[in-house]
């Protein structure tokens, strides 16, 4: 390993860590304060253990350099894990069975002596990547409760990384792919290390959020994206991205079996070699950084899985991201979503036990959007604009009226009991002895809300005029379903998403820029959006141009495919969709190829839009409206 960076070496400049460091006895004093509050908050006692590094077990001690400056922030890292359930006999019986995996892949008995060496490499690279991810994931929620402690732990990392470990990282995948993790590139790494940035920089991601049981799934997905780039896929392994099509193992004759399992070998040879010498990777580590050993299980008898646990285990080695439940979510998108919100939960309760004000639902809801971006690979900026829509214009107040009549329409209804009658059905059952036979009492029905997504491109071919055509029509589509039961809301993208706090106006608003037209990621989120309220959710798209960025996850490997998934995976799960393109009829045959034919509205001039945006909008409000009358 390289040399302590605590004690601040090779130049590492030291942290602005303020109220948080002193001397041993102030940050020995606060530090156990802070243990206290967590030993009441998990309901068991822990113990503070000053050493030479940071460790815990999860369940009984912490222990951190309290002779150092840095000391208190190694103590909040260390009760990060024990808050966030880091679990490492789970952790033990999932390394034992990733191994196997890898073995089955190359046809060696994972007991013979002769590969015990190689089941130990193995097995720290496993428990290395996990303990990178690990880190990560109690990091980032660690954040949530004490942002302070989280960035400058980041930072301690990044400048750890960045001060001691290129030159490691140049000759070891495994110093490699935990300087990445830091938020450190290595240029001057060989080819081989850098074909496996984008599984990690994708599992970083993915990681931030969700529990201990989703964080063994997304190392399993590491492994496995690892080994893709070197290993011959194998019949019950999840095919990788982008993967060639071709003769499956199942089919293969003996021979050539036989060889695909030699060029397993071979290339389990070459990981175990790029890993280069670090096996103290796997031992107690004085520098704490990012991925290095901390996680010390209890003393004695090692601890015997659950059933419960055993069935965890089961899933996160069998979870996909092709199959489906049924409701359009995989195995594993589901059960990253159930980790998220269990770790949102044990948030919530951490924050009551210390006071800490809860969370609006504005606040919860924009959570749930930033995860939701993360997941499609594209930035999320909060937008506030500096000036309001402009008025509405004469075609507004007409959609409006259209809207207002279909309404009264749907709100009278003649029911057989209630509180108010209907005078004229009343009098004409009378004169036609029809009283027993005629509903004349009167019902106000109240149809349900509607929450409308305008998402609007704002890409660079948007410029000038484009923006201010569209800032009119959206001015005047919420004049027109200006109502508390039709909710408008406004995003716009190009290369990141811009969700706007409040309406106004597009072009002047902070946040937001013009870039490249991240039409995949953006329509993604906002589908992920309307799925959990889909009865009273819609969508209107306006763009005039094709996507130029591939989805961050099962991507076609263009964008033009990705869109045209995506479209589907919409319609399938019955999302209320409407696309307006913007341009003239010599497009008219790329929009057919992006948004199927018939499926989308062309406006063929900017000035169109004043009028297209808001009749689009009146179709989907008064399908709404019927829709919920009928209920």
């Amino acid at each position: 390993m390289s040399p302590n960076p605590l004690s601040q070496g090779g130049g590492r400049p030291p942290l602005p860590l303020g109220p948080m460091t002193g001397d041993e006895a102030y940050i020995t004093a606060r530090s156990q304060a802070l243990v206290e509050v967590f030993s009441d908050i998990m309901g068991r006692p822990l113990r503070l253990v000053k050493a030479p590094s940071g460790a815990t077990d999860t369940k009984t001690f912490v222990q951190a350099p309290l002779h150092h400056p840095e000391g208190y922030l190694v103590v909040e890292h260390e009760l990060s894990h024990v808050l966030f359930g880091t679990n490492l006999t789970l952790m033990e019986d999932f390394r034992t069975k990733a191994v196997e995996r890898l073995f089955q892949r190359a046809g060696w008995a994972i007991t013979e002596p002769k590969h015990a060496s190689k089941r130990a490499r193995l097995e720290m690279m496993v428990q290395y990547l996990w303990n990178v991810l690990e880190d990560q994931r109690c990091c980032g929620l660690w954040g949530q409760l004490y942002p302070a402690g989280g960035e400058l732990l980041k930072q301690r990392w990044h400048d750890i990384c960045l001060y001691e470990r290129e030159e490691p990282a140049t000759r070891e995948l495994l110093e490699y792919l935990g300087r990445l993790a830091a938020g450190v590139d290595t240029p001057t790494a060989p080819p081989n290390f850098r074909k496996c940035k984008p599984a990690m920089v994708r599992a970083l991601n993915l990681v931030e959020g969700v529990d201990a049981v989703a964080c063994l799934a997304i190392t399993r997905r590491l492994i496995d994206d690892i080994g893709d780039e070197l290993l011959p896929e194998d019949e019950d392994d999840e095919p990788s991205q982008g993967g060639q099509g071709g003769q499956g193992p199942g089919q293969q004759t003996p021979q050539q079996r036989q060889q695909a399992q030699q060029q397993a070998q071979q290339k389990i040879e070459q990981l175990i070699q790029a890993m280069g010498s670090q096996t103290e990777a796997i031992n107690p580590s004085d520098d704490n950084g990012i991925g290095d050993y901390d996680l010390k299980p209890p003393e004695g008898k090692k601890e015997e899985l659950s059933a419960a646990q055993r069935n965890e285990l089961t899933r996160v080695m069998a979870a996909r991201s092709d199959d489906d439940n049924g409701d359009g979510i995989s195995s594993f998108s589901a059960m990253l979503q159930a980790g998220a919100e269990k770790m949102e939960d044990k948030i919530e309760q951490a924050r009551m036990a210390m006071s800490i004000p809860k969370r609006s639902e504005e606040d919860k809801k924009a959570e749930v959007l930033t995860a939701a971006a993360k997941l499609a690979g594209i930035r999320k900026i909060d937008a506030t604009p500096r000036q309001s829509l402009p008025p509405a214009t004469p075609a507004a107040a007409r959609v409006r009226g259209h809207l207002d009549r279909v309404r009264m329409k749907m709100r009278r209804k003649l029911t057989d009991d209630g509180d108010d009658i209907d005078v004229e059905a009343l009098v004409a059952a009378r004169l036609n002895d029809e009283l027993d036979d005629t509903a004349f009492f009167e019902k106000k029905q109240r149809e349900g809300g509607l929450d409308l997504l305008l998402l609007v491109d704002v890409s660079g071919s948007m410029h000038g005029r484009g923006i201010q055509m569209v800032e009119q029509a959206v001015a005047d589509v919420v004049f027109a379903c200006g109502d508390e039961r039709v909710r408008v809301h406004l995003w716009a993208f190009s290369d990141a998403l811009f969700c706007f706090k409040k309406l106004g106006a597009i072009q002047s608003a902070d946040g937001v820029y013009m870039g490249g037209t991240s039409m995949v990621q953006a329509l993604e989120v906002a589908h992920q959006w309307a799925t959990t309220a889909k009865a009273e959710r819609a969508i209107v798209l306006m763009t005039d141009g094709e996507p130029t960025s591939c989805r961050a996850h099962d991507s076609t490997g263009t964008p033009l495919g990705d869109l045209q998934q995506l479209l589907e995976e919409i319609r399938r799960d019955r999302i209320v969709l409407s696309v307006l393109a913007i341009g003239d009829s010599s497009q008219m045959r790329t929009y057919d190829r992006v948004f199927g034919e018939g499926k989308y509205g062309l406006v063929t001039q900017m000035p169109d839009m004043l009028t297209a945006l808001p009749d689009a909008c009146r179709v989907l409000v008064e399908a709404h409206i019927l829709r919920t009358a009928a209920r």
